[in-house]
């Protein structure tokens, strides 16, 4: 048995299910001509529920949702990016507990901001002066470990 999935759909859609139910007073009707049009199959009880919303309410679009906002606001977006950029080494859940909100909205920002949430490390330009550490850095691994690594 698959699990249900969550489609919306749009006002376009929604009044034509309307439109036609009430001018064939048939579900079978209606899902044939809704396939027609928009070419994907349509559920009976969809239809019925879209139906009965506008009888009720005479509304075609869905209410407000209650709870918290799936996605940040901009002024979140905004600090969440500034935190990232003064500490980048720190992880999305740590974010996520210092901010307030949860990992997942955290994790789902970082990303349509462009960081990347699993590898966040700082970046730093190489200097002239570096040049000397590195290469003994070099020299001592090659004396500990041989040249066959």
């Amino acid at each position: 048995m698959s699990s249900p999935r969550s489609i919306w759909y749009s006002l376009e859609q929604r009044a034509y299910m309307v439109e036609h139910f009430f001018c064939t007073n048939s579900l079978k009707l209606t899902q044939n001509l809704y396939k027609k049009k928009f070419k994907e199959v349509l559920d009976a009880r969809t239809i019925k529920r879209v139906v009965e919303r506008f009888q009720l309410a005479y509304m075609l679009e869905d209410e407000q949702k209650s709870g918290r906002p799936r996605a940040l606001l901009d002024k979140d977006r905004t600090a969440l990016k500034k935190h990232m950029e003064e500490t980048p080494g720190m992880s999305a859940r740590r974010a996520a507990a210092e901010l307030g909100h949860s990992r997942e909205t955290i994790h789902q920002t970082l990303k349509e901001e462009g960081f990347f949430p699993y590898r966040i490390s700082v970046m730093h330009e190489l200097k002239p002066k570096d040049f000397s550490s590195h290469y003994d850095y070099c020299g001592w691994f090659f004396q500990s470990f041989g040249r066959d690594v």
